[in-house]
């Protein structure tokens, strides 16, 4: 945080930032390094939204958040080669039950496992700010995703055009189930969609841009989904 000490400040325990236009730019050309920081726990609280009205073990809250860190990996490197992920995602829910953002309870008599809640409505609303750190990117997946599986004959042409012709048509109206955020309508997260599609085996091999799988397809884009419906 010492980088945007110039341009913020604590007020009753809250962070505020200098309202200047120059402080603006600061704080805006240095944010991806403060969503860097704070990717897993942004993960972790995606999760946790997502699963809060379903009997959540920590196992669980794992392994989803794992997934979300699976589907942004051409975004952001979430650990060391050498690191476990699912051990440091474990390692933020601590902290997280810690902070109280979330509370394990015991289970039932008839499961020793224990489930994690989010205690209060305070508690949501952190998780909230964190989730939507990581939203505008997980919406740049399903955009794509979604003009995919609308094409009815491949697109002819390589994956720039496709983004370049996904752009030049964000004039019109996109619908999705969710509130578009405008960070999510970019070039390189875009580019990066498409690369996941390839590792995932779900894009077919140039020279079109089209789907190898529609089944895949649909299912992770109902994933992306829920994902993206649970974290309004």
């Amino acid at each position: 945080m010492k980088l945007l000490d110039d341009c913020l400040f604590e007020m009753d325990g809250n962070i505020v930032v200098r309202n200047s236009h120059q402080n603006m730019l600061h704080l805006a050309y240095h944010k991806n390094a403060l969503i860097h920081t704070l990717s897993i726990h942004s993960a972790v609280a995606l999760a946790a939204l997502t699963l809060r009205s379903l009997q959540c073990t920590e196992a669980l809250l794992i392994e989803i958040s794992w997934l979300i860190c699976d589907l942004l990996q051409y975004e952001f490197l979430f650990c060391k080669p050498c690191e476990n992920l699912r051990e440091r995602i474990k390692r933020v829910i601590e902290g997280m039950k810690n902070d109280g953002l979330l509370k394990a309870v015991e289970g039932d008599h008839l499961d020793a496992s224990w489930n994690i809640l989010i205690p209060d409505s305070d508690a949501e609303c952190k998780l909230l700010f964190y989730s939507n750190l990581l939203r505008p990117f997980l919406q740049s997946i399903y955009i794509v995703l979604q003009k995919l599986i609308a094409l009815t004959t491949p697109f002819e042409g390589k994956g720039a055009d496709f983004v370049r012709d996904i752009l030049s048509r964000a004039h019109s109206p996109i619908v999705t189930p969710f509130a578009l955020l405008n960070e999510a309508l970019n070039a390189d997260s875009f580019s990066n969609a498409l690369r996941l599609f390839h590792e995932k085996k779900v894009l077919a091999e140039a020279p079109t841009v089209g789907l190898a799988n529609v089944e895949q397809a649909n299912e992770l884009l109902k994933t992306l989904d829920t994902f993206l419906r649970d974290s309004k």
